[in-house]
């Protein structure tokens, strides 16, 4: 088998999934976790200078979206049928655009803009996406996103989820998925999951850094196409 490892800091972010995709999956892997002081120094040869990055035997990979799916194929958790496999890529890539509404206020240094920013996430944009994250879990009729089985797509969600009911993202409550029932029972599915949940108590996230997970500043994927948000009368 081929020598696998995962590169990432000592948090959950966008690696989170990649971890628990692998050990869902019975995938041996290595968790290296490394930090701020030692990414400066790797950060040069790395292939797009970010991590996470992931090191199968000689060849190195970069982007999150592209390790995850490596996983999810070797792992059993990434459909085969085209058409299963594109509905999990859907799903990700719906992610992706949620993490992309969140990101410009993350970097945003004013403070009274900032929560501006997050007054018209947690009103407006974020309950849109939900919105549609809980419509396509209605019309899929079954717990997970694709099929009766777990995927790559529902360790993303859930690890994204988690991460906004922590309520690290000043502005945005904690309380966030309150109207979307579909999908806290998703996050309380895939956290009930055997191997997801002996991750958290025996596996490497028990020794998960509790910060705030950054999200990275490009897209893990081919630029985003813009959406037209509804206005809040603002």
């Amino acid at each position: 088998m081929s020598s696998i490892t995962l590169t990432y800091f000592d948090i959950p972010g966008p690696a989170e999934a990649i971890r628990l995709a692998f050990y869902v999956g019975g995938i041996p892997f290595k968790d290296r976790r490394v930090s701020r002081q030692e990414f400066a120094k790797i950060k040069r040869d790395l292939p797009f200078a970010q991590l996470p990055i992931l090191t199968v035997d000689d060849e190195v990979f970069p982007q999150s979206a592209a390790i995850l799916r490596y996983a999810g194929k070797i792992g059993g958790l990434y459909p085969s049928d085209p058409i299963a496999a594109a509905k999990v890529d859907a799903v990700i890539d719906c992610m992706f655009d949620i993490q992309a509404a969140i990101r410009p206020s993350i970097y945003e240094t004013n403070a009274q803009r900032k929560l501006s920013m997050r007054k018209e996430l947690s009103e407006v944009t974020l309950p849109l996406w939900l919105q549609y994250l809980e419509r396509w879990l209605e019309r899929a009729g079954t717990t997970f996103f694709v099929g009766e089985e777990i995927t790559i797509c529902d360790l993303v969600i859930y690890t994204r989820m988690k991460w906004l009911r922590r309520g690290v993202l000043v502005g945005i409550p904690d309380t966030i998925l309150r109207n979307f029932r579909r999908v806290r029972a998703h996050s309380e599915a895939v956290a009930s999951h055997p191997k997801v949940d002996d991750y958290y108590k025996n596996g490497p996230g028990k020794v998960t850094g509790d910060g705030s997970p950054p999200i990275p500043p490009s897209p893990p994927h081919s630029p985003l196409t813009p959406i037209t948000l509804p206005s809040n009368g603002d």
